[in-house]
């Protein structure tokens, strides 16, 4: 049953990125040769990703919604950050070891990226509840 702040998981881009992304953050970082701790999803306005300097990758929801190309970029991208913690010559050699063809999906990150990302409602909050075991997802009012 869902009320009227709830979002049913068919019609939000979390419910299959939760299970997606991990998997996918696992064959790149094994291709990579790289370890991590934690993949977070989260649905976020205005980062794709992000990698923490304990290992945890951070990935936005709405990558589910982008080309498979530009998703396995910013894994990648956020991966590299396991080699090079920062943006330097070297961390982008990284990135091209793997994707010889980034700027391809950079691209197209500048060019429709907003208007994925704009897919966010406005003005509510995203919130995780921890249920009997699962996780159920809930939209509230800001």
């Amino acid at each position: 049953m869902h009320g009227k702040n709830t979002v049913p998981r068919s019609l939000h881009p979390f419910s299959e990125a939760e299970v997606k992304l991990p998997r996918l953050v696992a064959r790149y970082a094994k291709e990579m040769g790289v370890s991590y701790e934690k993949v977070f999803v989260k649905a976020q306005k205005t980062r794709w990703g992000s990698c923490s300097s304990k290992g945890n990758v951070n990935l936005n929801c709405l990558l589910m919604k982008v080309p498979p190309y530009v998703r396995k970029y910013v894994i990648v991208h956020e991966l590299a950050h396991r080699k090079e913690m920062n943006h330097s010559e070297r961390f982008w050699r990284v990135v091209a070891e793997e994707i010889p063809e980034y700027q391809k999906a950079v691209r197209w990150l500048k060019e429709h990226g907003d208007s994925v990302i704009g897919r966010l409602p406005r003005r509510r909050h995203y919130s995780m509840e921890k249920i009997s075991g699962t996780r159920r997802e809930i939209w509230k009012e800001a």
